[in-house]
């Protein structure tokens, strides 16, 4: 297992997500999401102390580019390390008890032949929710942006390509501030079908409406105006919504 492997295991077993760690621990999510694509080579050790202080884990465990040691063993070390005098002694008596109870089963003879199961090994299906708006573009929308690939539940439906965070109350109340859209990606939504949309280089999720022979994008929020759509505009649409959720929790 990698080092960043290591780290990002360790990530989802104390905080859950990448997102959760990165408000936590406050810093952007941006930097978290390169350190893992590039590598930690190419992030400042000081960036690397700090991840790795928040997570309990020792920098110089990870100085090899292999880490034989894994996530929940660099996580039972760092709660290992708080424990009083005492309690350390107590997890050392159980400690060699076990091991003195392994090794002698390992040497008692076999009186006949045990035959274990062949567990299967199940791939889990993830989608992947990308987690800011800003975008010139389709194409450079979906590069450009930081996401993460969170396992499919039976919350997210099952059409869908892809999740977009929502930032801002113009949806509401059915879309919320932080919640996540999930999109059937397509080239065009009908009228009085909500979608997400780059207009003029601005993501939006909105609904399609027309009046009087134009098309405007519409909030839910009442208190957002029509945004109208000229001749002048460039639109794009990035796909329908089919439903949203609180960002899922993993």
């Amino acid at each position: 297992m990698s080092r960043e492997e290591t780290l990002m295991q360790l990530i989802k077993l104390k905080y859950r997500s990448l997102r959760n760690f990165s408000i936590e621990a406050n810093i952007p999510n941006s930097t978290l999401s390169s350190m893992f694509k590039k590598g930690l080579g190419g992030t400042s050790f000081d960036t690397v102390l700090k991840v790795c202080s928040l997570l309990g884990c020792d920098p110089y465990m990870l100085s090899g580019e292999q880490s034989h040691i894994s996530a929940e063993d660099h996580h039972f070390f760092s709660r290992y390390l708080k424990m009083d005098q005492s309690s350390k002694e107590l997890v050392k008596l159980v400690t060699e008890h076990q091991l003195s109870a392994l090794q002698v089963k390992e040497e008692a003879p076999l009186s006949r032949e045990i035959a274990f199961p062949i567990e299967s090994t199940l791939s889990m299906k993830t989608i992947r929710v990308y987690l800011n708006s800003a975008s010139a573009g389709f194409g450079e929308y979906l590069e450009d942006s930081d996401y993460e690939d969170v396992p499919f539940d039976q919350n997210i439906p099952a059409s869908a390509d892809f999740g977009i965070t929502i930032h801002g109350d113009s949806m509401t109340p059915r879309i919320c501030d932080g919640d996540v859209v999930w999109v059937r990606q397509q080239d065009s939504v009908e009228e009085n079908q909500i979608g997400v949309f780059v207009l003029n280089g601005d993501a939006l999720c909105k609904k399609l409406i027309s009046k009087g022979g134009s098309f405007f994008l519409r909030s839910l929020n009442e208190k957002y105006k029509d945004i109208a759509i000229t001749e002048y505009d460039t639109l794009k649409v990035i796909g329908r919504v089919i439903d949203s959720t609180p960002f899922p929790a993993f």
